[in-house]
């Protein structure tokens, strides 16, 4: 769905090599222009990553799944809220249309 808008996607997980994965995810992070961080059953490494991209200063795009907790520290964020694949997918083209065609003015 990102390769609409020429962007790469990158899921660390299925990076075939037998380097660090989370050295790797760290090293995709510095070098992406646009971080998705799910936030969904509170997994501590995923609050780390998404940390580290707004220490960046990267545009981060938060998601969980409706009726999940999103924690104080990041509830003054935006966050895709998805019930269903195909939300998420819906949510994700609207916000990197406006994300791209923001970026080209």
């Amino acid at each position: 769905m990102v390769q609409e808008f020429n962007l790469t996607p990158i899921k660390v997980d299925r990076v075939q090599n037998s380097g660090i994965i989370t050295d790797q995810i760290i090293d995709y992070i510095s070098t992406s222009k646009y971080v998705i961080a799910d936030l969904t059953g509170e997994r501590p490494n995923t609050y780390y990553e998404a940390g580290f991209a707004h220490a960046l200063n990267k545009e981060t795009i938060l998601t969980i799944k409706r009726g999940e907790k999103i924690h104080f520290d990041l509830s003054s964020h935006r966050f895709i809220q998805l019930e269903t694949e195909a939300d998420l997918r819906k949510q994700l083209r609207d916000r990197f249309s406006n994300l791209t065609s923001n970026n080209d003015k």
